[in-house]
């Protein structure tokens, strides 16, 4: 069997500046690998609750912060498959406390979130594609940790 030629580029922008202990790239390409993706694009940016709350309002028509926000790329305009995905650092961190979840935890769990939108998971109010979405992020954070 021929294997597929992998080609991934994460990169990462601060708007917000946060340190990390974990590998965020690894992290994201564990992602990729195990939904069977290749040749594909991320931009995470780390942002704070007033550059969320814009992109909130311009995108979704909802004048609120919010978490994680994922745009996918148009693929007849970029080379790779992927996508943008905005993380509020802020609500991060609220996330954090209210959860009783470590920070670095939390943030893990957004960007898995948010791959996983770019990658046409969605969770309307449909109980099972929300379910589905929280089983897949938590079982890729949990493989994660295990390995660090």
């Amino acid at each position: 069997m021929k294997k597929m030629n992998e080609q991934f580029k994460i990169n990462i922008f601060y708007d917000k500046e946060i340190k990390f202990k974990f590998n965020i790239n690894k992290f994201v390409i564990k992602i990729l690998k195990n939904e069977k993706q290749n040749n594909f694009q991320i931009n995470l940016i780390f942002v704070d609750n007033k550059k969320i709350k814009q992109l909130n309002t311009d995108f979704r028509n909802k004048n609120s912060e919010t978490d994680v926000i994922s745009f996918t790329y148009n693929e007849k305009t970029h080379k790779f498959l992927g996508g943008d995905i905005f993380i509020s650092v802020d609500v991060a961190e609220k996330n954090a406390k209210k959860y009783r979840v470590d920070f670095e935890q939390e943030i893990l769990r957004l960007i898995a979130h948010g791959v996983l939108h770019i990658l046409g998971y969605d969770h309307t109010d449909d109980f099972k594609s929300i379910e589905i979405m929280k089983k897949k992020q938590e079982k890729y954070i949990n493989e994660f940790l295990k390995e660090c």
